[in-house]
């Protein structure tokens, strides 16, 4: 009687430690979206730093659209062209870049204000880091 008793403790201690010491895996879906500047629109040609980023909200069907989208309108790449943005669920974003530029001259006027603009489409996989680059092309 006592072994029986002995052998159904070790099963439930063994089958505890099965049901809660297991990995915890990461199911966050991230993605990494790089700006470059592009003379042609087909081939990046130099980084672009702090560009406005933001997903297009219109392009989604049904109707509807996460609302936490909304709230990251107008957010920054870093100096390096970098944006990151992380979710916990798979989704197929529109990604936006735009910035514009000034160009002056040797007294620092303004002589030219050049607007750049590019689109990507992203695919957010569960525990993935999807990584893109977004071309921003000249639009004036």
């Amino acid at each position: 009687m006592k072994n029986i008793k002995t052998i159904i403790i070790a099963v439930a201690l063994v089958f505890g430690v099965l049901c809660f010491a297991q990995c915890k895996k990461d199911h966050t879906c991230k993605m990494r979206v790089t700006c470059y500047y592009s003379l042609n629109g087909m081939d990046p040609d130099t980084i672009c730093p702090n560009a406005t980023v933001k997903f297009d909200v219109s392009k989604y069907q049904n109707g509807t659209v996460d609302t936490a989208l909304y709230l990251l309108s107008d957010t920054l790449a870093n100096d390096k062209g970098i944006y990151e943005f992380s979710r916990t669920t798979p989704a197929l974003l529109v990604v936006v870049a735009n910035k514009t530029d000034s160009v002056r001259d040797e007294s620092g006027n303004v002589i030219e204000v050049v607007n750049w603009a590019g689109t990507t489409q992203v695919e957010l996989k569960e525990g993935e880091t999807v990584e893109k680059s977004l071309l921003l092309v000249r639009v004036n």
